[in-house]
């Protein structure tokens, strides 16, 4: 539905495992059609080489985790490093979004068996050939997502936007898409949960759904 180790920096990712990959800035909540109500959703953004103002310490020798937790429970993932391209027997990344900081981290979708793993990771270092070292800080298993709901594109509560908010909900694709701001889309008539992303507390925290307003994108205004 990231990886507490990433190494390398990883291609542009973002596989359509998931409805749609979350808005990369945003910030949220729905009511009445109204232009500019969200603004559109920017463009998710890839894991990438730090710039040059913003580069992570030089790494001093590490290991990565090798096999899953034991127990196997989102708790038991905060502070392990995986490495993306060796990780263990049943778990596979989805996508990994870049979050800049200082500090910065990752916001990396999990796939295990039959479960959706969010984990969000701090960039501990890089070493000498810009690998990147990540741990991880917090891990969030998904509630299993009916075909009926789908991933919000982005969201505002009292009217203002949410930044980095991971919310599911259900739209109604039959009705035609409504104006907003220089794009279209479909309101959502009923948010089912959500979290946001949190780098200061490094949490992924749960939202009250009654006062969000959430939108899917289609496309371009007409």
């Amino acid at each position: 539905m990231e990886l507490a180790a990433c190494s390398a920096p990883p291609q542009p990712v973002v596989t359509p495992v998931l409805p749609t990959v979350l808005p990369a800035k945003q910030s949220a909540s729905p009511s009445a059609p109204q232009a500019n109500m969200i603004s559109p959703l920017q463009t998710a953004t890839p894991l990438v080489q730090p710039t040059a103002t913003n580069t992570p310490s030089p790494c001093p020798p590490f290991s990565f985790d090798t096999a899953l937790p034991n127990p196997d429970v989102p708790d038991n993932y905060i502070g392990r490093h995986y490495d993306w391209r060796a990780l263990p027997t049943g778990l596979r990344r989805a996508f990994g979004v870049f979050i800049e900081g200082p500090p910065d981290y990752a916001w990396s979708g999990m796939l295990k068996n039959n479960e959706e793993m969010y984990w969000l990771q701090r960039l501990i270092c890089r070493d000498a050939k810009g690998a990147a070292y990540y741990e991880i800080r917090d891990a969030l298993v998904l509630p299993r997502i009916g075909k009926d709901q789908t991933r919000a594109d982005a969201c505002k509560a009292g009217g203002n936007d949410i930044r980095w908010i991971i919310a599911f909900g259900k739209y109604d694709e039959k009705k035609p898409p409504i104006p907003i701001g220089e794009s279209r889309g479909w309101k959502f008539y009923e948010v089912d949960f959500a979290w946001r992303i949190d780098t200061q507390a490094e949490k992924f925290i749960q939202l009250f759904t009654e006062d969000l307003e959430c939108i899917k994108y289609v496309g371009p205004a007409q």
